[in-house]
This record gives structure tokens, C-alpha cells and sequence, in this order.
């Protein structure tokens, strides 16, 4: 369907698009694990995104990166954009672009960059490829143009089950879920390291229960330090934040009045999870109010921690109830109080599951396998 010339040294060149905040998160770690591991003798990937951050990670891995600014024509309450001069002078600059990297196929790694994407692919005549990470509503789907692409791809089951009931989409659409890096990076252990503890102030006599990401209310902390303050099991039981967000302070306060705050520990945004994953928890949670997969449960999984998540969005798919880990009621804290003191007192139970979330997460969440789809996905366009 496409009007691209395929290049005479078999490469094509493909531009990614990015728009996101500054802190690094999945979609952005989706798709560094992406252009990492893609088979740069057929895919040459050429990168424009919003944030300085996540261009600064891609030159690392020999990625060319751009930082532009996305503009949007959004309308959206207080959150209205009409960007339309800022929209032209972007599409002057993506055209030029185009032809100067010689670009076969456009890849929009979230559905606002679709907009600008999908005419900068119609006047190029070239195919576009929308990569969704979360169930935006229907307007949006509409406003965005990503219902338009020629292969819409989704994170997760539900997600495409939540998006095709909204809006009819024109082309193929597909579920590849994310992969993770079980071999050199999220992997069990070979022993516990308490040194990498003892430097956290935590003792190896701990159990540590954790959640790792954003500190905002979409991720339920405060849930979790609610029913982090039910569990009746000694002195010896820490709760480890491993992220940062808007919700920080709430969150330090909350823990103060409920009485927890000397075992609630904030240790920021940090690089190294696969760390934490390993030498620091024992428990890992994802009380999320809504999540489209639940990366971090994977991860956690992967290195051979039991996982408990809420039973909303993706994360059903990602955790096999009572097997890999346990799946409670979202916004239900006696439940999710019950299930941890469950794990506490039971370290058998935290061996098993954690044994059956390794073998999920490298049979259902491969990285390779993430990037052979990606990469048939793309290719097959062409």
C-alpha cells in the first residue's frame, strides 16, 4: 500500500514518535528495550520526542534523537491545546525530516503523536503504525487520528477490548505485550546481597513489601499504605516507595497519621529497580485504580518475587491469581491487607509463587519475542 523505495542495502528507516513527561517511564522503557534489541540491518531507527531525558538514553544506545516539541489540537476542557501555528511549523520540520533520513514507515509510540503522524504519512505516502498504551476515550481516538493507522498495535487484551467497543478502527489491529529482559537484567538472584540493604537502612531480618512507580493517584500508594497500616505481624515489616509523583507529600502525610510512617520509606525515582527487585523486596504490589498492563509486576515476577495487584485493567493478565501472586478488589485495603499478611507469614507461599511469576514472565513476556513482533509488525508494511 505504501509508495517507499526499498533501500538497496536491504535497512529501512524508521521514525519513531514520542510524547511524554520527563520522568522515564513504561512506555518510554517499552521502547528503549525496542530500539536496544531491534535488528539494526533491516530497521535503521530515527527517533523524535518531547523530552530531552529520553533522548539523552537513546543516543546511548546509537539511537538518532531528536528532542522537538509535539504540538497537539486537542480540546479537552482546561487542558485544551490549539497549537495550529506551532502544528505547521512542526509539519515543515517533520517533512524535511522525512526526506532527509529517507523515512519508509512512521511509528507512533502513543496516540497524540498520531495526529501530526498520520498527515505527515499521507503526504509522504508512507504507512503509519500506532503503538497504544492506554484506553484513551473515544473522542480522542477520533482527534488523535490513530483510529486511521494502518496497524494499530495494543499493550494489552484489554486494552483492544476497551478501544474497539469505542470506535471502529480502519485497519489491523493487534495485542503484542510488552517484553522484559529476563536473562541479563530481571532475573532471581544468586544470592542476597545485604550489603545493597544495609545501605538503604533496611536489616536483612526485614520483610520488605514494595511498589515501584509513579507516586500519583492512578496508583493506588495510598491504598497501599492503608492497608500497609492493617497488618498486624511485629515490628520487622517495611514498606518500600520506589518512584516519585505529585502525590509524595500526601502520601508522607498519610503515612504519619495512620501511625507508619517510621516503616513507610520514599526512596525517589531510581534507575536501578532490577536492584531493588532482587536484594531489597520480598513482596512486590501494583494497587493500582487503573493500569493498562503492569510492567513492574512483570519485572518483579521475572526476578522471582511473589506480586499482588488490583484487579483492574491489564494486570489480570499479567498475574495468575493464587499462582504467580494474588489479585484483590480495587480500593479494597482489607483485602489487600489480608493477602500481604498472607505472604508475611508464610515464606513458602512467597517461594512458590515467585517461582510460577519466573516462568510467566519468560514464557509470556519475553523481550526478543516483543521485538520480533514489533519488528514483523513493521516490516510488513513495507
Amino acid at each position: 500500500m505504501s509508495n517507499t523505495t526499498y533501500q538497496g542495502n536491504g535497512i529501512h528507516n524508521v521514525l519513531f514518535l514520542h510524547y511524554g513527561g520527563e520522568s522515564l517511564r513504561g512506555s518510554e522503557h517499552c521502547l528503549i528495550n525496542l530500539l536496544s534489541n531491534l535488528d539494526r540491518g533491516k530497521i535503521n531507527p530515527v527517533v523524535i520526542c518531547n523530552r530531552i531525558s529520553l533522548c539523552k538514553r537513546l543516543v546511548d544506545i546509537k539511537v538518532k534523537a531528536i528532542k522537538y516539541h509535539i504540538p497537539q489540537v486537542t480540546i479537552e476542557g482546561r487542558n485544551t491545546k490549539l497549537e495550529f501555528f506551532k502544528w505547521i511549523k512542526s509539519f515543515i520540520f517533520f517533512s524535511k525530516t522525512i526526506r532527509a533520513n529517507k523515512i519508509d514507515l512512521i511509528y507512533s509510540n502513543s496516540g497524540l503523536p498520531a495526529q501530526l503522524g498520520f498527515f505527515m504519512a499521507r503526504y509522504s505516502q508512507i504507512p503509519l503504525i500506532c503503538h497504544i498504551h492506554a484506553p484513551h476515550s473515544r473522542r480522542f481516538a477520533w482527534m488523535w487520528l490513530f483510529k486511521y493507522a494502518d496497524r494499530v498495535i495494543f499493550v494489552s487484551n484489554y486494552i483492544k477490548s476497551t478501544m474497539v467497543e469505542k470506535v471502529t478502527f480502519s485497519n489491523t489491529t493487534k495485542v503484542v505485550y510488552n517484553g522484559i529482559d529476563t536473562v541479563n537484567r530481571f532475573f532471581p538472584p544468586n544470592k542476597h546481597k545485604t550489603i545493597f540493604r544495609e545501605s538503604l537502612g533496611l536489616s536483612s531480618d526485614d520483610i520488605v513489601i514494595g511498589q515501584v512507580g509513579s507516586l500519583n493517584y492512578l496508583k493506588g500508594v495510598d491504598i497501599l499504605i492503608d492497608a500497609f497500616a492493617k497488618i498486624k505481624t511485629g515490628h520487622n515489616v517495611k514498606l518500600v516507595l520506589v518512584g516519585e509523583g505529585p502525590e509524595e507529600q500526601n502520601l508522607k502525610e498519610l503515612a504519619s497519621r495512620l501511625g507508619v510512617k517510621d516503616s513507610v520509606l520514599f526512596f525517589g525515582y531510581r534507575d536501578d529497580i532490577d536492584n531493588y527487585y532482587k536484594y531489597v523486596l520480598n513482596i512486590k504490589v501494583l494497587a493500582s485504580r487503573f493500569e493498562g498492563l503492569g510492567l513492574s509486576i512483570i519485572e518483579a515476577g521475572a526476578c522471582g518475587l511473589p506480586v499482588v495487584g488490583s484487579r483492574c485493567g491489564g494486570i489480570p493478565e499479567v498475574i495468575e491469581d493464587r499462582v504467580s501472586g494474588f489479585l484483590f478488589s480495587v480500593n479494597d485495603t482489607n483485602e489487600l491487607a489480608e493477602q500481604l499478611s498472607e505472604l508475611i507469614r508464610n515464606p513458602a507461599l512467597r517461594k512458590k509463587m515467585g517461582k510460577q511469576g519466573r516462568s510467566l514472565a519468560k514464557q509470556k513476556f519475553d523481550l526478543m519475542t516483543y521485538v520480533k513482533n514489533i519488528e514483523h509488525e513493521i516490516t510488513r508494511l513495507l
